[in-house]
């Protein structure tokens, strides 16, 4: 009986890896996948704090699917810390091609004023986003490091100003 038992759970655990591998294979294709910081766009701009949206593009090149289903960052303006959030990623990228996963950041004023003090006097600058992908499978979750970086202008004169 017992070895009936034992023979059963074998079986049963094959047909688990079995059914499951493509999946597993699936989720980890986020590995060969290429991440490219595409935009930041100012998204809404308040006294307190600004809201920024944050474009990352994720290339598949698997012949596989592949997954982001969650997405945590820090945003760094010249070595800055500027913003830091998580995001849900619920992202699919079809074989082959590639999709947007779409970030919104909110950064205090406050707690970037050196940031923005920089930025108002214009200039190069350089963004670069620290994240990590997550992909769920079978209750855990498997973390991929991203670092992506992109250089950008701001105009000396601002696109605004008050006037009383």
């Amino acid at each position: 009986m017992s070895q009936k038992v034992s023979r059963l759970g074998l079986l049963a655990g094959l047909v688990l890896v079995l059914v499951a591998c493509p999946d597993v294979a699936a989720r980890r294709a986020l590995l060969n996948c290429h991440f490219d910081l595409r935009r930041v766009e100012l998204a809404r701009l308040s006294l307190t704090d600004t809201d920024l949206d944050l474009g990352i593009g994720v290339t598949n090149p698997n012949d596989l699917e592949a997954f982001v289903d969650r997405f945590d960052y820090t945003l760094f303006v010249d070595d800055q810390r500027a913003a830091t959030g998580s995001s849900p990623g619920n992202l699919r990228i079809p074989i082959g091609q590639s999709r947007d996963l779409l970030v919104h950041a909110k950064v205090s004023h406050l707690d970037a004023a050196g940031v923005i003090a920089k930025l108002l006097r214009g200039g190069r600058h350089r963004a670069t986003l620290r994240g990590t992908a997550y992909v769920a499978f079978l209750g855990s979750e498997h973390q991929f490091p991203i670092t992506l970086e992109r250089e950008f202008d701001v105009p000396s004169k601002p696109p605004f100003y008050f006037q009383f």
